[in-house]
């Protein structure tokens, strides 16, 4: 089964699923992988942000966003809170939740999601990697904010990837 892989490591090297290679250091939160419903919607049940400070490689603090949790990566701590009830739990890994797998295998903490088809690996420093299966749709948009519409259609909807480095709310 044929995978696709998006990450980002060093100083703001990134490499799509399509294995373009951009280069940005910029500090801020990133919305760095997000699922769309129609191709140009902004609507997301499944998103991915990372945050790096100005002039630093390291990534300090990852986000997974589904339509029920937000689950927050830092360096040596993983939480989850739940969105209807804003209960926020610390987990100890490895643990199953909510239809997520987390683990942490050597540096690299997992998170594998079954409704996704998804992988997001971290190694609480400067590598973020999300890796997807072939039967899902993606949505490219380079820094030109030309839209890319590229890879495998889905029955359900699409995921995308935006690299116009828009800046979210920190």
């Amino acid at each position: 089964m044929y995978e696709a892989t998006c990450s980002v490591w060093g100083q703001g090297h990134l490499r799509t699923f399509d294995q373009h290679s951009i280069t940005f250091a910029g500090g801020c939160r990133y919305r760095f992988l997000y699922e769309c419903r129609e191709q140009h919607s902004i609507f997301s049940e499944f998103e991915v942000q990372y945050q790096r400070d100005s002039g630093s490689r390291l990534i300090n603090e990852v986000i997974l966003m589904t339509a029920t949790h937000e689950i927050t990566l830092r360096p040596g701590k993983v939480t989850m809170r739940d969105k209807a009830t804003q209960e926020n739990k610390v987990l100890s890994l490895p643990v199953i939740d909510h239809g997520l797998y987390f683990s942490k295998v050597g540096d690299y903490i997992l998170i594998r999601h079954a409704q996704y088809h998804f992988t997001l690996s971290w190694n609480e420093e400067d590598n973020l990697m999300v890796t997807i299966l072939h039967t899902v749709f993606f949505v490219l948009q380079a820094d030109l904010h030309i839209p890319i519409f590229i890879l495998f259609m889905h029955k359900t909807g699409c995921v995308g990837i935006e690299y116009h480095w828009s800046r979210l709310p920190a």
